[in-house]
């Protein structure tokens, strides 16, 4: 059963790598389920599990990781569902479950430290940081657990994943010069050892970063550089970042066929993750709107706006959930 859980989990990680992530989590859940330790769905239920699953990050943090005594046949198991989680944590990250990305945080890092092993404690711990992001210290202590834990294994990928963690905190701050200092470490470590998947993802952070501070042209540079790298090892989700990067560059600068020639791409790569990344479809429809008002054709627009309001209305009732579930986060840790 483990063997077959591990295979589930390492199929579901390659998918994530080529950005199909629809398919990445239906097999990722499979190796949760094989494993005896299923992800929650409903919404009871996983407000319920994740109580129990902070009140459990509570204790280790109280009590030294050599207490947590784990018998060898499990060991295996609990590695293989932490990476599992801080997988689906990613990818309900990406659709904007907000309280599915948290709960899939907690319950990895609890896994991982059941597990005691160091590669999964950084990403873990990192994982984490970004999960605990909106609340106050919280980021902080998991931050420097994940640079703690790095530091011991000298390892370029776990550096790679604290750096990107500590670049999407601070972007998270509008900090846009430390994130860019970590996230540029990020994308130098992942392209030095082939890690083509969080090379990509640090290069879009970028890219963003680029927006956020006027800078268009590097934005432009950057997206065009993704769009290429994602097309040439396969990466579903990451082409679509370039394209719509460059469609948001051009739609700025007046070169209206150029913008819509890059979002009908876009367009039809999304199909692929339909319903599994819904920042894309928000940007997409909304770039698509403003692209029709350019047009004077109303109608589209329109389509296009109520699309956008419907997904960022569904983005809203998740936070709102989130909210709910993260008020005993500060009392319990």
């Amino acid at each position: 059963m483990l063997l077959r859980a591990c295979w589930e989990r390492q199929t579901g990680e390659a998918l994530y790598g080529l950005g199909q992530l629809a398919e990445s989590r239906v097999h990722l859940e499979r190796a949760l389920q094989l494993l005896g330790m299923p992800l929650a769905h409903r919404r009871r239920t996983l407000l319920r599990d994740l109580s129990g699953q902070l009140l459990r990050q509570f204790a280790h943090r109280l009590l030294p990781l050599t207490a947590l005594n784990v018998a060898a046949d499990q060991r295996s198991a609990l590695v293989e569902a932490a990476r599992a989680y801080e997988l689906l944590g990613r990818l309900a990250y990406y659709d904007s479950h907000i309280v599915a990305a948290f709960y899939a945080a907690v319950r990895g890092l609890n896994s991982a430290e059941r597990a005691g092993l160091a590669p999964g404690l950084v990403r873990a711990y990192a994982s984490t940081q970004v999960a605990t992001a909106p609340l106050p210290l919280l980021p902080l202590l998991y931050g420097y657990l994940a640079q703690r834990e790095s530091r011991r294994l000298d390892s370029p990928p776990a550096q790679a994943w604290v750096a990107q963690a500590r670049g999407l905190y601070f972007a998270g701050r509008a900090a846009w010069e430390p994130a860019a200092h970590a996230l540029y470490e990020a994308y130098r470590l992942s392209g030095e050892y082939g890690d083509h998947r969080r090379e990509a993802e640090s290069a879009a952070l970028l890219a963003w970063i680029a927006a956020q501070r006027g800078d268009f042209a590097q934005m432009l540079q950057l997206s065009i550089e993704l769009q290429a790298g994602a097309r040439r090892y396969g990466d579903i989700q990451a082409q679509t970042w370039g394209l719509l990067g460059q469609a948001e560059f051009h739609l700025l600068y007046g070169h209206a066929e150029q913008a819509d020639r890059r979002l009908a791409e876009a367009e039809r790569l999304l199909t692929v993750n339909f319903n599994s990344a819904r920042a894309e479809e928000i940007w997409t429809y909304a770039l698509i709107g403003v692209s029709a008002v350019r047009r004077d054709d109303m109608r589209m627009a329109r389509s296009a706006a109520t699309a956008a309001l419907a997904l960022m209305g569904e983005v809203r009732r998740r936070l709102s959930t989130h909210l709910v579930a993260t008020r005993a986060l500060p009392r319990s840790i």
